[in-house]
């Protein structure tokens, strides 16, 4: 019987990814900005993103939801529940352990799933900024380590006394605990210290659209971080922002004013891509309306460092960057963000040939094409063939 139940939960399961799969938009080789929500994407593409992989194959984009309303006051109650229904509870009152246990795993697992939300940009913001609330996640952390320290103490002391059944009930429902609090600690709390260590002077008070930059750029610096065991002789960052014309003539009025218009044209004058390198470009949307791309690069080369010491360098050279800080509080079309640690190159381990690379001629004159960077993992062996099609097109490239 045992079994039969097992099986029906799976074809439940199956027939409910089905359904969804079933009533999901499908697309070929669409552009991603224009998917409908609820959609599968065959051989999808985005706007200056090169995807490779199964991201290059097929993508899926979910159906938004409503994180506004998620906050540490609707988590209280949930978290009380778990208070109220530790081990000792659930046999106190003679509860059914399954059912019952940490209040049900549909409910441990919803107070995971809002948790999670936490991290949403609308969810986020508010927790930036509001130090009460930051002091109220601390709390809520607090004691929720307390549940899984004496849930974890009770399964140690009771481990050969208690059913096979019941101990796969403790030790995944503290595992989800264990994430949670993880979630918590270093996912929302400890991003929050890592952002406000990157925004500069500048940005003592920025608004939902900074912080999702600066959220996203930390992101990146965090998974460089952790690829920093593989090796840590480079590691590079890139930044391109795409400004409507006026939007771009009023940033470098700003730049004027805090006199830091002479560093963008000494930075934008460099013959090979370095660290704080910028590149400028002026192009033109399908309305024939100018824009202007920038283009910023932070990057470090050595033969030999310590670990952490790559990712402490990029993190300084951004908060220091008034140039960065006050480019990210000005609307923008569109921005992209790529990264790279680890050498993967050919040549001397110097800080112009470690990635992110560009397709920039001596002279640091911008290809007709317009501005290109790449982060790349490996040897390209068919680079001639590369060039000659890109030159095909009517781009010529030294």
């Amino acid at each position: 019987m045992k079994s039969t139940g097992k099986i029906y939960l799976i074809v439940k399961r199956l027939c409910k990814i089905i359904l969804k799969g079933l009533l999901c938009h499908v697309y070929f080789g669409k552009r991603w900005a224009g998917v409908q929500e609820r959609a599968i994407v065959f051989f999808p593409y985005h706007d200056n993103r090169l995807s490779c992989g199964l991201t290059g194959i097929v993508a899926f984009k979910h159906k938004k939801t409503t994180n506004d309303r998620i906050d540490v006051g609707v988590l209280n109650p949930m978290l009380k529940k778990l208070e109220d229904h530790r081990v000792q509870n659930c046999r106190q009152d003679d509860l059914c352990f399954e059912s019952r246990y940490l209040g049900g795993k549909d409910h441990v697992e919803a107070l995971f799933k809002a948790v999670r939300l936490l991290k949403s940009n609308e969810a986020f913001y508010p927790l930036f900024v509001d130090t009460q609330r930051q002091d109220e996640l601390s709390e809520f952390a607090g004691r929720l380590s307390e549940i899984i320290e004496s849930e974890s103490k009770f399964f140690s002391d009771h481990l050969g006394r208690l059913q096979s059944k019941d101990v796969d009930i403790l030790v995944r429902r503290i595992d989800i605990l264990k994430d949670i609090a993880w979630c918590l600690t270093a996912e929302i709390a400890g991003n929050i210290k890592k952002i406000e260590n990157l925004l500069g002077s500048e940005n003592q008070n920025p608004n939902i659209k900074v912080v999702n930059i600066f959220k996203q750029i930390n992101a990146v610096l965090n998974s460089i971080d952790r690829l920093e065991v593989r090796g840590r002789d480079s590691a590079g960052v890139s930044m391109m922002f795409v400004l409507e014309s006026s939007e771009f003539e009023r940033f470098k009025e700003t730049l004027k004013k805090a006199n830091l218009l002479e560093q963008l044209t000494e930075r934008s004058d460099q013959d090979v891509l370095v660290n704080s390198g910028i590149n400028l470009n002026q192009t033109q949307d399908e309305n024939g309306q100018k824009r202007f791309a920038l283009a910023l690069t932070y990057k470090i080369a050595a033969v030999v460092g310590r670990l952490g010491d790559n990712i402490h360098f990029l993190r300084k050279q951004i908060k220091d960057d008034g140039i960065l800080q006050r480019l990210a509080g000005f609307s923008h079309e569109y921005h992209t963000i790529s990264a790279h640690t680890r050498w993967a190159s050919v040549g001397a381990i110097t800080e112009s040939n470690c990635h992110p690379v560009d397709n920039a001629i001596l002279g640091n004159r911008v290809p007709e094409g317009g501005i290109i960077h790449a982060c790349l993992n490996g040897d390209i062996d068919n680079y001639l063939d590369l060039k000659k099609e890109h030159e095909r097109q009517g781009f010529f490239t030294h």
